[in-house]
């Protein structure tokens, strides 16, 4: 049986690749998904909204009790990261956090739902940044405290959280 995903954030860029890439791997089903309130996706089939043809999976704009989904995957804002974090960690809901710019109090309350469900919290899932931040990490050993080094990230311009806390 596949995984059932629920994506949050579903209009955005992310959210529109996750959605895509679910439809092609058969371990995967997305039966769920979210957009802020007053999103002109709400109530729509995701599927349809996306271009990728019905999927029988309307837009809804909140996490209804006893949803149909294992794992929830967020790449929206901060706010609306925690909020469906924790309302997903009270149904059960494993948890996937790709949103950035949670501030100290909001890591927190996601560090909270760890201790009910499974967690996985990255301020950026691109391999070419993880790589980098390992490889950055050897550079500074390598060098020592005598180098100054910058290293500057940059997105495109429609990114909603820029600067992102990658």
């Amino acid at each position: 049986m596949p995984v059932q995903l629920c994506i949050a954030g579903v209009a955005g860029r992310m959210g529109q690749r996750l959605l895509a890439l679910a439809q092609e791997d058969a371990e995967l089903k997305v039966t769920y998904t979210l957009e802020c309130s007053g999103h002109a996706w709400i109530g729509k089939d995701a599927g349809a909204a996306s271009n990728l043809g019905e999927l029988g999976v309307p837009v809804a704009r909140s996490i209804c009790p006893n949803c149909s989904f294992d794992v929830l995957i967020d790449f929206t804002v901060a706010d609306a990261a925690v909020a469906n974090a924790e309302s997903a960690a009270e149904q059960g809901k494993a948890l996937v956090i790709g949103t950035t710019g949670l501030n100290d109090e909001q890591k927190q309350r996601v560090a909270a739902c760890a201790k009910k469900v499974p967690v996985i919290h990255a301020g950026n899932f691109s391999t070419g940044v993880n790589v980098l931040v390992k490889a950055a990490a050897l550079v500074a050993r390598t060098l020592g405290p005598d180098y100054q080094v910058e290293i500057v990230e940059a997105h495109h311009d429609q990114k909603v959280d820029a600067p992102s806390g990658t």
